[in-house]
């Protein structure tokens, strides 16, 4: 019964962590910038980690983004709009 209680405790917490995650909101201004430098840019405003092979030739694809307290799904959503590149929040 203990490790039942704790099981659903710890998925609670990981549900209300994940669902904050998705709430939080970052503001995004960028200008021709590679999809390389648009990904770090969003890492540095942001409390998520993204991780990609830096060998992929997409991520030299200039792009341009402005979002204002967007949250990270409509980010990536519009940063990778026009490319072939996919992602998958974990």
């Amino acid at each position: 019964m203990k490790n039942l209680l704790l099981t659903i405790v710890f998925l609670l917490v990981v549900s209300s962590a994940m669902h904050a995650q998705k709430d939080s909101t970052v503001t995004v201004r960028l200008e021709n910038v590679s999809l390389r430098e648009a990904l770090q840019d969003i890492q540095d405003k942001s409390e998520f980690r993204l991780f990609y092979s830096d060998d992929i030739p997409a991520l030299d694809q200039e792009v341009t983004l402005q979002l204002r307290k967007a949250n990270i799904l409509q980010v990536m959503d519009s940063l990778l709009y026009n490319s072939e590149l996919t992602y998958r929040m974990l």
